[in-house]
């Protein structure tokens, strides 16, 4: 049986033992551990060491993990000087044939950010919206080894594509609209269409529109009509030509 010794404020044994609250077993105290039955309720807990939880584990308040920080108004806040080149935390599922990963739910309009990822001098970089809107605030690169690299599915009012802006303002769409492919400018806003690094085909930005090709045009298999009144298909005083069935 182990004696305890209490002298100075400082209680010690020379053997493990435990604490009751009545019959009851609070605690069992070790060379190098504290095992406690049941609940640890104060007002803070700080851990200098490593903390392992084999079971569930409840936070009623806001934890802080890492250099002795406050959590602040965050329910979660982990603030660490990590490995040089590692990352400050890592989330493994290694469930061999279901494994998730993170779910996040948050806000319930445009105005509140389920994810945001900010650069290194603390500005944001990627803002995921309640809403399903996301802004990349830099350069978005794709790499893969499937062909499709960018595919767009939409799928409410028969239309969809992209949408080009400029300062905020709308000059162009790559758009899917009721059967039909659109490709250009938007009001004021022409078109040009390259081969080669060099204009191929500019379509005017001003009534009627018109297109001006920088080589000729080919046909193959039919003919080349020009409709309308007064439409006329011209060339200069050296040019040589045939027209004709």
């Amino acid at each position: 049986m182990a004696k305890i010794n209490i002298q100075n404020s400082i209680i010690s044994s020379s053997a493990d033992y435990s604490l009751y609250h009545g019959t009851t077993k609070v605690a069992d105290i070790e060379q190098n551990a504290i095992r406690i039955e049941g609940d640890l309720i104060a007002d803070t807990h700080q851990f200098t060491g490593s903390l392992l939880a084999t079971g569930s584990a409840t936070f009623a308040g806001k934890v802080s993990i890492g250099d002795g920080h406050s959590a602040g108004n965050y329910s979660l806040y982990i603030k660490e000087e990590g490995a040089t080149g590692d990352f400050v935390a890592r989330i493994d599922n290694t469930h061999a044939t279901n494994g998730q990963g993170l779910r996040i739910r948050a806000g319930d309009s445009s105005s509140e950010s389920v994810l945001l990822l900010e650069t290194y001098d603390g500005t944001d970089a990627v803002d995921f919206k309640a809403n399903g809107d996301s802004t990349f605030s830099g350069v978005v690169s794709i790499t893969s080894s499937t062909p499709s690299l960018l595919v767009l599915n939409p799928t409410a009012s028969n239309y969809g594509g992209i949408k080009f802006l400029y300062g905020g303002a709308t000059k162009g769409f790559a758009i899917y609209n009721s059967g039909t492919m659109y490709f250009g400018g938007e009001s004021g806003i022409g078109t040009i269409i390259q081969s080669n690094g060099a204009t191929a085909v500019q379509f005017h930005n001003t009534a009627p529109y018109n297109a001006t090709f920088a080589g000729g045009i080919t046909s193959t298999t039919g003919n080349i009509i020009s409709k309308g009144a007064n439409a006329k298909i011209s060339g200069s005083s050296t040019s040589t030509g045939s027209f004709g069935a």
